[in-house]
């Protein structure tokens, strides 16, 4: 699951953090309504910086499923993302998106809260699926594709995001064809740091 993720800081030195800052404070100019100050932790029902095919933009994280009670869904498998009509349409068309990250947040089985980092340092790149927006002059809303947990994930829990490395974020937004395997991969091993 992902339900808690943290976009790079100012500190971040790497050209490509500095770069995803830069298309991050250009979104939020244009609708600085939507940013909470201070905030480093990106949540369900928040606009949200994402890559789409069409370039940078600001996108809604959650989807209120018709008949569905509870929360809106934040998460979609991305075993089975594909067998699902609806999100089908969506993937093999053009919504496809991608969270750029500094880590994601979980909370491990027996109630502690964990934050997953790269091992060698950097950005992650969540994929997702973008859909309509809910209103007409609303945000697209989006998903997190989940699959299941590597071995650094496991011991604390059974499914992770999809975690795209650098080099297949561009085939992932442009080359539909090719979508198939990269829902199937299994991501990098990363670094849990116990969350006060």
């Amino acid at each position: 699951m992902c339900g808690r993720y943290r976009l790079p800081s100012a500190e971040e030195n790497s050209p490509q953090a500095q770069r995803v800052l830069q298309a991050v404070r250009s979104l939020y100019s244009q609708a600085p309504e939507e940013r909470k100050e201070g905030q480093e932790d990106c949540l369900p029902g928040q606009a949200l910086p994402a890559y789409t095919p069409n370039g940078p933009a600001l996108v809604r994280w959650g989807l209120a499923m018709p008949g569905r009670r509870g929360n809106p869904l934040i998460n979609l498998r991305a075993e089975s993302a594909l067998e699902k009509p609806f999100f089908r349409r969506a993937l093999t068309g053009n919504g496809r998106c991608l969270f750029p990250a500094a880590a994601y947040q979980e909370g491990s089985k027996d109630g502690q809260r964990l934050l997953f980092r790269p091992v060698a340092g950097g950005l992650l790149f969540l994929a997702g699926v973008l859909l309509p927006p809910a209103e007409p002059r609303g945000l697209p809303r989006a998903l997190v594709l989940t699959t299941e947990a590597n071995d650094s994930v496991r011991p604390f829990h059974h499914r992770m995001p999809l975690i795209l490395p650098a080099e297949q974020c561009r085939p992932f937004l442009f080359r539909p064809e090719r979508l198939e395997a990269l829902l199937a991969q299994r991501p990098a091993l990363l670094q849990p740091i116990l969350l006060p």
